[in-house]
């Protein structure tokens, strides 16, 4: 017999071969992953400062990043949906090509309860994923260019040709 895709993915973003093993192509819009992947590279994190905080951090550190796209490499998971009346197979996605229903399962406020846990291998789930505050800046007009710093121990950020001017005198720079 031969294996139908699920309702509520997109037909372009996997392989349709003789097989009809729907392999996920690479660097595709909607991000799509299965759910092994996914969880593999999910590492639970504990913080104590005043009171405990528990954040659930997808990153991969192979450099393939989140379906082959290098720079989506860390994010904090912060909820989990599962599609209703949805025939899948274990594909989790951060956007579904699909007029379905979704009830949330898991969010990061659960802390006692895994995302892992929550999870049936035979249905669709998206993900909604936060990337690190930094992240947030982009390119400016008045400071063009498509490059960034960021150092984490010290929460220093600078991008742009500003970068140059503001690494100079610490970093060799050359642009």
């Amino acid at each position: 017999g031969t294996t139908k895709l699920m309702d509520g993915l997109n037909p372009k973003d996997f392989d349709d071969d003789s097989n009809k093993t729907y392999e996920i192509k690479s660097r595709r819009a909607s991000l799509p992953i299965t759910q092994s992947d996914f969880f593999d590279n999910l590492t639970k994190v504990t913080t104590t400062s005043g009171s405990t905080t528990t954040s659930y951090i997808w990153y991969n550190n192979h450099g393939s990043g989140l379906n082959s796209w290098p720079a989506l490499r860390c994010f904090e998971l912060v909820s989990l949906e599962e599609v209703q009346d949805n025939n899948s197979g274990g594909i989790l996605s951060t956007l579904i090509h699909s007029s379905s229903s979704w009830k949330k399962v898991w969010d990061n406020t659960m802390n006692n309860t895994t995302p892992s846990s929550v999870i049936d291998p035979t249905l669709l789930y998206r993900a909604t994923i936060r990337g690190s505050p930094w992240t947030s800046y982009a390119w400016d007009k008045n400071n063009p260019g498509f490059v960034f710093w960021y150092e984490p121990h010290s929460s220093r950020f600078t991008y742009g040709m500003e970068l140059t001017k503001t690494l100079s005198q610490e970093h060799v720079c050359t642009h």
